[in-house]
């Protein structure tokens, strides 16, 4: 409001009247209100508020719709007084049932509404607003009974409680058990009206309540049930009554938070339910049963793991009622494949047999007021939801729930039913493809009785668009989970799909919309195909009207189209080429045009791109039309990035097509481009660029290429080393084409200092290490005068920056793990050298220089690093055994200062030893055996290298004498020999499963503490060495020895050491191979549990004089455990709420909740693991139930680690590490209020919330996390 003298004027016109006046006046009123300025003195608040519930009362009804607007923002600045004041006139409005007061009750019921729905639950008036307005509403239905003429007062009065329960449930929680028992007295009573309105707003207010609020609520309800249940034969209504209750119970399952104590009487309730829904008979008891079904299914959705135990009962029930039909005689269901045989004929026979496969008058007796659909319907509902919940019990019931639903489709005469039966056989299929092998056959079998009761749909005349709709996708759905299932049936398949897609067959079959869903299945089928060859007839059939499609109006219709088109392109180039210039036309059309959508454009150009790589030797003119176009659409930045990698496929076609001048136009374009800083368009053009310079060299000239040269030479950086590789890649073929020597010229002025810099990162990864040494390898064999072999070694090994070396050069800046990293690149680099020479003599000259150059052991530095790991490269390459004194150079380098040195050395002996097994591996052997050698564990490490790298024979004699030594170092004192032992053993049980894996799991149940450890930490390793796609039989082995390796038994193992050992090597397991760990976690997983408490016998306090330090010898242990826990959950544990307790999250929340207790409030590694662990919890469905129970446990140690306060001497380390944890532990409390529903309803959790982490230490921070975590979301 800007002044008293503004307000005053809209007053008076307020008051004039006149009704316009008043109109404007109020208008005027409402902007000053809504204003984020307005301040208003108690006075001026009072005159206000005075003024518009006058205007409530206006005889105009245009000026009192005004009045009401006012209200919502005159609240949310006001005093409470006034919140109260304005509540009570509204109130008595909504009293009023004299019909010459309706337009003022009207306003009373939508000044509420508008109040409430406006009113934000964090708003600061939204308390005072609830507090005021709660009692009053339940004071119009509580403790009286309501007459007739009162009944659309109390129908408004229960609807504003609900939206303020919905909108406002937290800040009603005082008002909660009174308004819960009125409204439940309100139920209760006989002649109330609107009583499903009181149960909606009961549910509603449910969703605010607490876990033990909601479980009592549930037994009121089930108590009320069963009452009605005994009286239902002396009781007029009671079937009425029971259907309410029943529903009641499951909008509170739908509504409620399921905390633990709620789930359980839930999972109470069920058999209740269930046993009234098998009583219920005859068609007056249709809606009980309908709110039973209803109620069902919502305990299977939210409460999957309590209700287990009676999942399979409810599906039998429901899978049965799916049939109920009171007006059909015909109830065999089961026979799904009857009359369905007409989809394997034409259109006319389909046609005539399915007029007569619907219900014949001789059957059907019609009922205008029938109503059992609606059971049809909530049993359909429930089965699927009870498929989604349970597979197991799915799978014990398949055959029948299968029979029952297809059956249904072809019998079904209601529309919505039909929809709900073809979506619950998505899900069902979509639950078959994910949970096991049995589940998944089973499904595969089916589907070919899918197939066909879906296309029967589709060519059914009487069949609407949205069946039709629904059996596509139903169809697409099978095909995409289990590809190749369909096979069987893609002749009526194509013939349906046909059908559809033909022009006269558009609208009668429902238009654009089926068309989007008939071309999506089309596509698929066609993309799956893989090399399998394809019936030219099916191509065909449907190509035709595909290709038509694909210049339709509609940019959904033709996008489609075109990817359907795309997915056509291999089937045609193997099967029917003919269709090749229909269907480049189709693309080129598309791409040619520029008044299009987005989406039609991408697809156009996608497609046109791999019909010219696949197809352009049969294209004709029309390939360099489409290259033309291709090119044309570099220009457009919406379209460049498709039209770049299309262009990227024309390049890497291996039909070697004649690109001509569109080449080097294509190249210059594309150099260009990489100087924009869009990453995947630098990556596409990159790409490119590889593939026009390797397979199109003819059509490119030297200028251009060097231009390409210079902008790629620019992105060798560190920065992205995905496009350094890349960019690698592109320079690698310039070198290795001799038609450009301009450009190689380039590559070495340009890019070769780049490159040796790129040496030296620390960050060097796979990806651009191997294109790194590819570059180097292929820059030597290019034999270009400004590189020599020789010059390009001594700047790898000198260390340089790789300006030019005439500037001299810098030594490695690098300290530690970063100058080892550097070292090994550069190693790995010259050997690539080394081989790019091709030349055994060369080989052995360098590694003699390297060997000088180590010199005296006793003289070696840190500069000697490179040549260590020079030396183990080009070991591992060729056969070093003739270059003098490497043997004692290598040995002797072990008795070098540091141990940076020390693990090179030996690393370079392993490697040494690869190349040169005959002589170097007995020489290891004989070395290591001798366990009073004091290098013993750096020659292990030597040996760990030769294995590594295949170097040792296991049908040699060496393998034995291996197995002998280090089975006999097994049980060594030290630990570090111990783990290098197990590496070594697990490295070879890879390679010798069935003899070497049943020895060690013996080793386990037998010998010393020290030998069992180390054994089950061998299985870690091997269990690490296996690849993603083994198939080897070490799979199969290990499958079936893991139980001793990670049992319960060396999980409970007296000693520590083992126990440690088992929950890392299990924790392995899951991380390479999820399939070896989850047959065990039944049996394992408790055992890990277990080992997450602290052990206070392990806890020792060490007296140092001055002061006392605390051991805790269990530590390692139990982060081990915590981080098990976490693999697993990650790699094991489905991550929707399944009921089978020994492989969901539901089975086993409990323990991690458990675990979580304790971990939270553990030492700082543990703690750091527990946050992580709590976050991914909360967005697991299974695991809330346990976590609302236990919510005060979990947030009392997690408040002790915000308001944690440093000591005032904590050095830098202590203060980033205490910063690290406060943030890991709010990234924890983000996760739970953002996704586990009902933590807000929980006191403990709103007070820690309210006053800890919005607190004043820690609000900005936690508004950081939600703002990251939100944006995480986005990408």
């Amino acid at each position: 409001m800007s002044g008293s003298a503004a307000l005053g004027a809209i007053l008076e016109k307020i008051s004039s009247h006149d009704k316009d006046y008043r109109y404007m006046g109020t208008s005027d009123l409402l902007a000053e209100l809504s204003k984020d300025s307005f301040r208003a003195t108690p006075e001026v608040e009072r005159k206000v508020t005075e003024v518009v519930l006058k205007q409530l009362d206006d005889q105009s009804a245009d000026v009192s719709s005004l009045a009401v607007k006012c209200i919502p923002p005159l609240v949310k600045g006001a005093s409470e007084k006034t919140t109260e004041t304005v509540i009570d006139a509204l109130c008595a409005k909504l009293a009023m049932t004299a019909k010459s007061d309706a337009q003022r009750r009207d306003a009373g019921v939508i000044g509420l509404k508008s109040l409430v729905a406006e009113l934000g639950d964090s708003h600061p008036a939204s308390g005072a607003v609830v507090a005021s307005l709660a009692p009053k509403l339940v004071a119009f239905f509580a403790g009286k009974s309501t007459d007739e003429p009162d009944a659309a007062v109390v129908g408004d009065v229960l609807d504003i409680l609900r939206a303020a329960a919905t909108s406002h449930g937290r800040a009603m929680a005082p008002h909660h058990a009174a308004t819960r028992d009125a409204l439940l007295a309100y139920l209760k009573s006989d002649g109330r009206v609107a009583k499903k309105r009181a149960a909606q707003c009961l549910a509603a207010l449910a969703a605010s309540f607490t876990d033990a609020a909601a479980a009592a609520t549930v037994d009121d309800v089930l108590g009320e049930l069963s009452a009605c249940t005994a009286s239902a034969g002396s009781r007029g209504g009671a079937g009425d009554e029971r259907a309410l209750w029943a529903w009641l119970l499951g909008a509170l399952a739908r509504c409620a938070n399921a905390g633990l104590e709620f789930s359980k009487k839930i999972a109470g309730a069920t058999p209740a339910v269930a046993e009234l829904c098998e009583r219920a008979r005859g068609e007056e008891e249709e809606p009980t049963r309908e709110a039973c079904l209803q109620a069902l299914e919502a305990f299977a959705a939210r409460c999957p793991g309590e209700c287990a135990v009676h999942l399979a009962r409810v599906q039998c029930l429901a899978s049965d009622l799916t049939s109920y039909d009171p007006n059909c005689d015909d109830d065999d269901d089961d026979d799904d494949d009857l009359g369905d045989s007409a989809a394997d004929a034409g259109d006319d026979a389909a046609d005539e047999d399915m007029d007569d496969d619907e219900y014949g008058d001789e059957e059907y007796s019609d009922d205008e007021d029938d109503s059992s659909w609606k059971i049809r319907r909530a049993a359909v509902k429930t089965v699927a939801a009870v498929a989604r919940a349970s597979p197991a019990t799915l799978e014990q019931n398949f055959a029948k729930i299968a029979s029952k639903m297809l059956g249904r489709l072809r019998r079904e005469r209601e529309e919505s039913v039909k929809l709900d039966v073809f979506e619950a056989l998505e899900d069902i299929v979509r639950t078959c493809a994910g949970h096991g092998e049995s589940l998944e056959a089973a499904a595969r079998a089916c589907a070919p009785r899918i197939a066909r009761a879906a296309t029967a749909r589709l060519l059914d005349r009487t069949s609407g668009a949205k069946v039709k709709t629904a059996a596509l996708r139903l169809t697409r759905e099978t095909a995409a989970a289990l590809p190749g299932s369909l096979e069987s049936s893609l002749q009526t398949l194509v013939t349906a799909l046909a059908t559809v897609l033909a022009p006269n067959g558009g609208p009668a079959a429902g238009g654009s919309a089926l068309k989007v869903e008939a071309l999506a299945l089309a596509g698929l089928v066609f993309s799956t195909r893989g090399g399998q060859p394809t019936d030219p007839a099916f191509v065909d059939s449907l190509a035709p009207h595909i290709f038509a499609a694909a210049g339709d109006k509609y940019y959904k219709v033709a996008a489609e189209a075109l990817r359907a088109c795309r997915a056509l392109v291999p089937v045609v180039e193997r099967d029917a080429r003919w269709h090749a210039a229909a269907l480049a036309e189709a693309a080129l059309s598309r791409v040619g045009a520029t008044d299009q959508d987005q989406e039609v454009k991408d697809a156009a150009i996608s497609c046109a791109g791999t019909c010219a790589a696949r197809l352009g030797d049969v294209m004709g003119a029309d390939l360099k039309r489409c290259i033309g176009l291709l090119l044309d659409r570099l220009k457009n930045e919406i379209t460049r990035l498709a039209a770049v990698k299309a262009i990227g496929a024309v390049a890497k076609s291996e039909l070697r097509l004649d690109m001509g001048d569109y080449a080097a136009t294509a190249a210059t374009a594309l150099a260009g481009f990489l100087r924009k800083t869009n990453r995947p368009l630098r990556l596409a053009c990159l790409a490119a660029l590889e593939a026009l310079v390797s397979k199109h060299s003819g059509s490119l000239s030297d200028a251009e290429v060097t231009v390409a040269v210079v902008e790629a030479a620019e992105l060798v950086t560190d920065g992205d080393l995905a496009i350094a590789g890349s960019a690698l890649s592109v320079l690698e073929s310039v070198l290795e084409s001799t038609a450009f020597p301009n450009a190689a010229a380039a590559v070495c002025e340009k890019a070769l200092p780049a490159a040796l810099t790129l040496v030296r990162s620390a960050l060097m990864q796979s990806h651009a290490l191997h294109a790194l040494t590819s570059f180097f390898a292929a820059l030597v064999a290019a034999n270009l005068p400004a590189v020599k072999a020789d010059d390009l070694l001594a700047r790898l090994m000198d260390g340089g920056s790789g300006s030019d070396g005439a500037g001299g050069s810098e030594t490695m800046k690098a300290e530690g793990e970063a100058a080892a990293v550097a070292g090994r690149t550069a190693a790995v680099c010259v050997a690539a050298v080394c081989a790019g020479v091709n030349d055994a003599k060369h080989t052995s000259a360098t590694a003699a220089a390297l060997v000088k150059q180590l010199g005296d052991p006793a003289s070696l530095a840190e500069k000697d690093l490179l040549a260590l790991f020079c030396l183990g490269e080009l070991g591992k390459a060729a056969d070093l055994s003739n270059v003098a004194g490497i043997e004692a150079a290598l040995l002797g380098a072990l008795d070098a200062p540091g141990e940076e040195l020390k693990s090179a050395a030996s690393v370079a002996l392993g490697g040494v030893a690869t190349g040169g097994r005959g002589k170097f591996l007995p020489m290891i052997l004989s070395h290591v055996a001798n366990e009073s050698h004091k290098h013993q564990y750096s020659l292990f490490l030597s040996l760990r290298e030769v294995i590594r790298n295949g170097g040792v024979d296991q049908a040699a004699e060496d393998a034995s004498r291996t197995l002998e030594i280090l089975f006999a170092n097994a049980g060594s004192e030290e630990e570090g020999v111990r783990n290098v032992v197990a590496e070594c053993l697990g490295l070879l049980a890879v390679g010798d499963a069935s003899s070497l894996a049943p020895a060690l799991a013996e080793k386990v149940s037998s010998g010393d503490a020290r030998t069992r450890a180390t054994s089950v930490l061998a299985m870690k390793y091997a269990a690490l060495a296996l690849k993603a796609d083994d198939s080897s039989n070490a799979v199969a082995v290990f499958a079936q020895v893991l139980p001793k390796f990670v049992g319960s038994i060396p999980l409970r193992d007296e000693d520590r050491d083992v126990r440690r050992a088992a929950v890392q090597t299990l924790s392995a397991a899951a991380h390479a191979a999820p399939a070896l760990a989850r047959p065990i976690l039944a049996d394992a997983l408790p055992a890990v549990f277990e080992q997450t408490v602290i052990d206070e016998s392990g806890v020792r306090v060490v007296d140092l004089g001055p002061f006392k330090h605390t051991v805790d010898d269990g530590l390692e242990l139990r982060k081990a455990a915590f981080e098990c826990c976490d693999t697993l959950l990650d790699a094991c544990l489905p991550a929707d709420s399944l009921a089978n307790a020994g492989e969901s999250i539901s089975g086993c929340a409990s323990g991690y909740v458990a675990a979580l207790v304790t971990g939270l409030g553990d030492h700082y590694d543990v703690k750091m693991v527990s946050h992580a662990l709590l976050a991914k919890l909360a967005t697991r469905p299974g695991a809330s139930a346990v976590l609302l129970q236990r919510l005060k446990e979990l947030v009392d140690p997690m408040g002790k680690t915000l308001t944690a306060k440093l000591k005032s001497d904590a050095v830098k380390q202590e203060i980033d590490r205490n910063e690290d944890l406060v943030r890991s532990c709010l990234r924890a409390v983000d996760a739970c209020e953002a996704h586990l529903a009902g933590a807000s309803n929980d006191p403990a959790f709103a007070e820690f919330i309210a006053k800890t982490v919005n607190g004043e230490r820690t609000a900005a921070k936690y508004a950081a996390i939600k703002a990251e975590a939100k944006a995480a979301d986005k990408n």
